[in-house]
């Protein structure tokens, strides 16, 4: 995925730094400096980023929630829990992390949200 959006951003770096209509709106007539490329391509690509950056926050987190799922599924709930209170102990994060903060920002649910998460699979499994 990560290979793709590389991929994609070179194209589209490629498209500005070719298009003449975009260099003469900012006023350089007859050169097209590549700083100014990229200048204007980070501005153009910037809310296109976050947009990809939330989409791929969203399929990491998804990933991650059915990792857990399937450790639960193998018996092995409680022993994943304990890890990952072992983890939270040595990272010593914060406990309390607003939910669509962390949903934007973090590529991998929270520990109280895993936890939750882990706890609803176990007594569905019992």
């Amino acid at each position: 995925m990560s290979q793709f959006i590389t991929l994609a951003n070179f194209l589209l770096f490629a498209g500005v730094r070719t298009a003449p209509g975009l260099f003469e709106s900012f006023g350089f007539d007859r050169s097209r400096p590549a700083f100014i490329a990229f200048v204007l391509f980070q501005y153009l690509v910037s809310p296109v980023d976050e947009v990809i950056g939330l989409f791929t926050n969203i399929v990491s987190r998804r990933f991650e929630y059915q990792a857990d799922g399937f450790a639960v599924q193998q018996g092995k709930g409680i022993e994943l829990k304990e890890a990952l209170l072992k983890l939270e102990e040595t990272n010593k994060a914060s406990l309390s992390v607003d939910p669509l903060y962390s949903a934007y920002h973090h590529s991998h649910p929270h520990i109280t949200e895993r936890l939750a998460a882990i706890d609803a699979a176990l007594k569905k499994g019992q």
